[in-house]
């Protein structure tokens, strides 16, 4: 058997378990979902169930997300604005061009970060209840 007709059979093996699994219950469902999402680099959004990818900022489909951990040790100086929209979710752009994070409570940031004009993140401010 061929390389190719050994990947196109397994490829058809995994199409038709999701399948399966899809149909048959919820928690099957996501649990496929997840074993699919991490190996790509996602992270599962568990109440709306997708795969949240390191690119969603690119595609609009990082969401909100409640309750974000600051510091978070995924998010450094130096990494690129996407990649805090992956960790923390849609952030909201200020008027002094920093972006902010809410915490779940709603009444507080949690996170203020600081970019460049790469988009680049400079400073991460994280802020206990006020």
């Amino acid at each position: 058997m061929t390389q190719k007709a050994k990947f196109i059979l397994l490829a058809a093996i995994i199409t038709a378990t999701a399948v399966l699994v899809f149909t048959v219950s919820p928690t099957a469902r996501t649990l496929a979902s997840l074993a699919v999402c991490a190996p790509t680099g996602g992270k599962w959004h568990h109440t709306k169930e997708y795969c949240i990818r390191p690119d969603c900022r690119q595609n609009g489909t990082c969401g909100l997300s409640a309750g974000q951990d600051c510091p978070h040790p995924g998010l450094n100086v130096g990494d690129h604005l996407d990649k805090a929209w992956f960790v923390w979710g849609e952030g909201v752009k200020r008027p002094d061009g920093r972006y902010e994070w809410w915490h779940k409570a709603g009444n507080w940031p949690s996170a203020i970060v600081t970019v460049d004009k790469e988009e680049t993140v400079t400073a991460i401010r994280c802020h206990p209840q006020e």
